[in-house]
């Protein structure tokens, strides 16, 4: 697009969408990109939001999150779960896709850096206690690492670091921290594994952790697991390899990588590529962060065409 093609007049719908994502709290430099990708000048948008993209934050980048509407944009609102619950596609705002048409998965290196994974797992040390199931497995060795929950971090510099690294991962995804579960950290030791498994509920597991996790809006159902965000923040010596199964893959641990998907398809069924396990360690621990996103929403996610 030449110089001469760019839009460089807002109008009033324009501004109220802009105006009204600002005031939502949505970084200018994340409102930038946007209108960059919708074909707008940058000087306009700079004389509109008295910013300049030079200026931006490195990370993060959410996306706007505005009721607002602009033209040439696709919102996205999700509905109230019903059964297994419906679900947006995924959206990031920086990674590589996996290379598959059956399950949306990203790798996005570099997420945390090495001095951020070595704080986490610092912080974490004292707290950990066996990691838990949502339903009954009588295999013993199916789930066998240990777990520290953010919520459960005393010290309060600790606990707002951990949030604010919390609040990273949601707003890479342009979600509020509100449709997470919180954050939890998992240990590995060797020999330690969590089987295969698909990280949404299945029935009746569904009722049962849907009522019992209440949403922060006060709805009692919270809703069916839609993404699931993973961090590793170690490199392991051997083994410890989340392992998708049908699509014959596995990712090895490497300091600061996430590793994001979505277990269920927009259409509220079970994605069965979503199928993966953590391998068992052989030599040496294995550290990450595990965040589940659910489908229970308040807001609608605006995606522009070019963002």
């Amino acid at each position: 697009m030449s110089r001469n093609d760019l839009k460089d007049t807002f109008d009033d719908e324009w501004k109220h969408w802009i105006w009204s994502n600002v005031h939502e709290g949505v970084p200018k430099e994340a409102l930038f990109k946007a209108l960059l990708g919708e074909g707008w000048d940058h000087d306009s948008i700079k004389r509109e939001l008295s910013f300049d993209l030079n200026e931006r934050a490195t990370f993060p980048t959410p996306m706007p999150t505005s009721n607002a509407k602009p033209r040439s944009s696709t919102d996205c609102k999700q509905e109230e779960a019903v059964g297994s619950g419906k679900s947006p596609a995924l959206w990031v705002s920086r990674g590589d896709k996996f290379d598959s048409d059956k399950l949306e998965l990203y790798i996005i290196d570099n997420f945390l850096s090495g001095d951020e994974c070595k704080a986490l797992i610092k912080l974490s040390k004292g707290l950990y206690v066996p990691s838990g199931l949502t339903s009954y497995n009588k295999d013993k060795e199916y789930r066998t690492s240990t777990t520290c929950h953010f919520n459960d971090i005393k010290n309060s510099n600790d606990k707002n670091f951990a949030y604010g690294i919390e609040q990273r991962i949601t707003d890479h995804l342009g979600l509020g921290a509100e449709h997470c579960e919180g954050t939890q950290l998992q240990r590995y030791e060797v020999g330690q594994q969590f089987k295969e498994h698909h990280d949404p509920f299945g029935e009746p597991d569904y009722d049962q952790e849907t009522e019992k996790h209440t949403h922060p809006n006060g709805d009692p159902k919270w809703g069916q697991r839609t993404f699931s965000f993973m961090i590793y923040l170690n490199d392991v010596k051997e083994g410890g390899t989340t392992f998708f199964k049908k699509l014959r893959t596995g990712f090895a641990p490497q300091a600061g990588r996430a590793v994001v998907w979505n277990s269920i398809n927009e259409d509220g069924s079970l994605n069965e590529y979503s199928l993966h396990a953590g391998t068992p360690v052989d030599k040496g621990e294995k550290y990450i962060t595990t965040t589940w996103f659910r489908n229970t929403w308040d807001e609608q996610r605006l995606i522009p065409k070019k963002y």
